[in-house]
C-alpha cells in the first residue's frame, strides 16, 4: 500500500537557499520509490516542474502566495482533498493538524546569534518554529550542531530529533574540465581569475569580512576578481557601506550576482581559483562542499555545524580577521596538489549522499506509518 506524501515546496517560488536544496535532493531520490505518492505544492508550478522532471510526482498550484493564508486554510484543504497521510514542512507547519507532520528545522541561528538578526525576525520565528517542532510527529534537522541547538533553545530534550544530512546534488557530481568552465564564465560574465563566495547576503554570512580582506590585500591589483553569488535576504549595512567606499577601479573587481541557475553555478564553482566561506554560523553549510567536490580549493570557517568539515585543511575562525588574512595569503601563494583536492572530493562524495538521506527519511516514515 502506497504512502501519500505532501511536500510544501513554496521555497521554490523564491531564490536559491538551503531548504530548497534539501527538498530537491530528498524528493528527487524518493520519486523513484514505487510505494510513495508524492504531491509537491508551490505557487509557481511551472518552475517546480523544471526542478523535478520525474513523471511520478503530482504538482499542486497554490492559489495564494501569502504564507498566512497558505498555512491557515489552503494546505489543510489540500490535505483533505487528496487524502494525504504525511506532510513535510520546513520550519513551520499549519495550525490544523489533519495528517501526520514531518517538520525539518534546519537551524536556530537567530537564537544562537541574535545580534545578527533583526528583533522582529527573531520574535516571529521563535514562536512559529517552536510550535511546529513541538507538534511534529517526526522532527528532523540536518546536523548534530542544529540538533543540540534545538534541544537547548526549545527545551525539548525528551523529543526525538533525527539528523538527516544534506547531500551533494548530482549537478555537481559530473566531471568537467576547469579550463572549459573558466572560459564559460569569461565569455558569459566577463569575469576571470576570481575568488568565489556562494551564499545569501546577510550579516552572519560575513560578506563584509571577505570584502575588507580582499581590499586590504589589494588582490584586485593582482588581477583577482571577487564574486558573490546569492540573493539579499537581510539588510547588510556594513557590507553596503564598504562597497560604496571603494574606488572606481576597485569596485570593478567586485561582482554580486543573484538568480544563478545550477548550470551556471557549476561553472562558477568549477572555474574559481579559490572558494571562500567566512560565514559566522551555519546549520549545515552546503556551498563549500559543492565547491570542494569539484576539486576547487576551499577556505572555510570552522564554527557551528562547519566544525564537522574536518577534511578542509585550512579552516579558520571567522571572528579572527588577522588569522584569515594569513590563511588567505597562503592559499593563494601555495596551490594545493591535485591529489589533495581529489582526496577531499572523495570524502565528501562518501559522506554526503542524497540517496542515503532519502532512504533514511523513507525508513523513518515507514516505521511510524501505523
Amino acid at each position: 500500500m502506497s504512502i501519500r506524501l505532501f511536500v510544501d515546496a513554496h521555497v521554490f517560488d523564491k531564490g536559491y537557499e538551503g531548504t530548497r536544496t534539501f527538498i530537491k535532493g530528498i524528493y528527487s531520490e524518493m520519486s523513484d520509490y514505487k510505494d510513495v505518492e508524492l504531491f509537491l505544492a508551490a505557487h509557481n508550478v511551472e518552475s517546480l516542474k523544471k526542478e523535478f522532471p520525474q513523471k511520478n510526482i503530482r504538482f499542486i498550484k497554490y492559489k495564494t502566495s501569502a504564507s498566512f493564508l497558505r498555512l491557515m486554510y489552503e494546505i489543510p484543504a489540500i490535505i483533505r482533498k487528496y487524502r494525504i497521510e504525511w506532510a513535510h514542512f520546513q520550519y513551520v507547519s499549519p495550525w490544523v493538524h489533519n495528517c501526520k507532520f514531518i517538520v525539518t528545522t534546519h537551524d536556530l541561528l537567530f537564537r544562537e546569534h541574535p545580534q545578527e538578526f533583526p528583533w522582529h525576525y527573531r520574535l516571529m520565528r521563535s514562536y512559529l518554529f517552536k510550535r511546529s517542532a513541538v507538534k511534529a510527529d517526526i522532527l528532523t534537522t540536518v546536523s548534530e550542531y542544529s540538533k543540540r541547538s534545538i534541544q537547548k533553545h526549545f527545551d525539548i530534550e525528551n523529543k526525538e530529533i533525527l539528523v538527516i544530512k544534506n547531500g551533494i546534488s548530482s549537478a555537481f557530481l559530473k566531471s568537467s574540465d576547469k579550463e572549459f568552465s573558466r572560459n564559460y564564465i569569461s565569455k558569459n560574465h566577463r569575469i576571470s581569475q576570481y575568488l568565489l563566495y556562494v551564499s545569501r547576503l546577510e550579516p552572519r554570512k560575513n560578506q563584509a569580512f571577505l570584502l575588507k580582506a580582499f581590499m586590504e590585500l589589494k588582490l584586485y591589483e593582482q588581477n583577482y576578481r571577487l564574486v558573490f553569488v546569492g540573493r539579499r535576504s537581510i539588510q547588510t549595512k556594513e557590507f553596503d557601506e564598504l562597497l560604496l567606499s571603494l574606488t572606481a577601479s576597485a569596485r570593478q573587481s567586485v561582482f554580486i550576482l543573484s538568480n544563478v541557475d545550477d548550470e551556471e553555478l557549476f561553472h562558477f564553482y568549477n572555474g574559481a581559483e579559490l572558494f571562500l566561506y567566512p560565514s559566522k554560523a551555519e546549520g549545515f553549510g552546503i556551498p563549500p562542499l559543492e565547491a570542494a567536490v569539484l576539486k576547487t580549493d576551499v577556505l572555510c570557517s570552522g564554527t557551528s555545524a562547519m566544525m564537522d568539515f574536518h577534511f578542509f585543511p585550512q579552516q579558520f575562525d571567522p571572528f579572527d580577521y588577522n588569522s584569515f588574512l594569513l590563511k588567505l595569503r597562503n592559499c593563494l601563494s601555495k596551490k594545493r596538489s591535485e591529489a589533495d583536492l581529489c582526496k577531499v572530493s572523495d570524502t565528501i562524495k562518501e559522506n554526503y549522499c542524497w540517496k542515503r538521506s532519502a532512504q533514511q527519511l523513507y525508513d523513518i516514515i515507514k516505521s511510524n506509518d501505523t
